[in-house]
């Protein structure tokens, strides 16, 4: 749609301001005023933004109107990511903080909630194919060394699960889908210079 959205916040405690921004033209509009908000995530038609708050999931119009609450509970949810036919949101979902993640979808008005992967791993940094048929996710496995990073793939729907990359020592991490396949980052995925 040419807009970018991001999240901003200023202050802290009471005093704390923001909430999600959509800058188009050199034009600012403030969608939600929570400070909390985060994450967002454009449909690709540009209908839709998803993100998280609090712990929950919501969507709003590009304009600020039509907020919607797409999950609630004690578990933690995040990093929204709407399919590309702009119908559903696939996120992580921990049950406390620092805990691992498996992958959920949801509808983005709300309803349908539907686990994806669960128990083997920590599940993150999902991506859409382009036609919306898979999704390819980074999932942690524990080992001597504090755990492997691999890419694996799964249908929208939770069936087949591939395992797509088998590195030991290594870690593959940031992927994304492009025309010929899969682009992703291999190496150490902690922040720092040992990262690359």
């Amino acid at each position: 749609t040419g807009a970018v959205v991001f999240s901003k916040s200023s202050g802290s405690g009471e005093d704390a301001k923001g909430g999600l921004f959509a800058v188009r033209d050199g034009r600012l509009n403030q969608l939600t005023e929570d400070p909390t908000d985060s994450e967002p995530d454009f449909a690709p038609d540009g209908r839709t933004i998803a993100f998280a708050r609090g712990g929950d999931l919501y969507s709003v119009r590009p304009d600020g109107s039509g907020q919607r609450r797409l999950t609630s509970g004690p578990e933690l949810d995040s990093a929204p990511v709407v399919s590309p036919n702009g119908r559903y949101v696939v996120f992580e979902r921990r049950a406390a903080a620092g805990a691992p993640a498996d992958l959920y979808t949801v509808g983005v008005t709300g309803g349908g909630l539907h686990a994806l992967t669960t128990g083997e791993g920590d599940d993150h940094e999902a991506d859409f194919a382009p036609d919306g048929r898979a999704i390819v996710f980074v999932r942690t496995t524990a080992g001597a060394e504090g755990g492997n990073d691999d890419l694996y793939s799964i249908r929208p729907a939770g069936g087949g699960l591939a395992r797509l990359t088998r590195t030991a020592g290594v870690d593959e991490f940031a992927p994304r889908y492009f025309a010929g396949g899969v682009l992703f980052s291999r190496g150490e995925s902690t922040p720092g210079p040992a990262a690359y």
